[in-house]
């Protein structure tokens, strides 16, 4: 069977954890980063496009702003959705050019509805 990588970067390791729990299953396998540089060296370590990548917006060491940034300038073919603030959400995926977004806090039933509808 054909896993889907979905690629977290999420610096709050109780939000890594529920998404993980959510979304890992017989098709999904979820890597976590911790913030946009451990992200980028995932990306440059493992060469690959992940099906999805899950960005939450305000982290330590490389924020989401500056992941989204250096993603699309040196990679750019995954879809990302943030994950961030509820209010601003939809202003912060237009930002950055994200395919998608989930407002925190999130419904789990959202999260797995907006993950099944990016990968494919």
């Amino acid at each position: 069977m054909y896993m889907q990588r979905v690629l977290l970067v999420e610096d709050d390791p109780d939000i890594a954890g529920l998404v993980r729990f959510v979304l890992s299953g017989d098709d999904i396998a979820v890597e976590w980063t911790r913030n946009g540089a451990e992200a980028l060296e995932w990306l440059r370590h493992f060469g690959m496009s992940p099906a999805l990548i899950l960005l939450d917006m305000r982290m330590p060491v490389m924020n989401g702003y500056d992941f989204a940034r250096r993603y699309r300038a040196e990679h750019g073919t995954s879809p990302i959705v943030v994950m961030t603030a509820g209010e601003e959400a939809p202003d912060v995926a237009r930002e950055v050019g994200a395919e998608g977004y989930i407002g925190k806090p999130f419904d789990i039933d959202v999260l797995a509805q907006v993950v099944k509808d990016h990968v494919r």
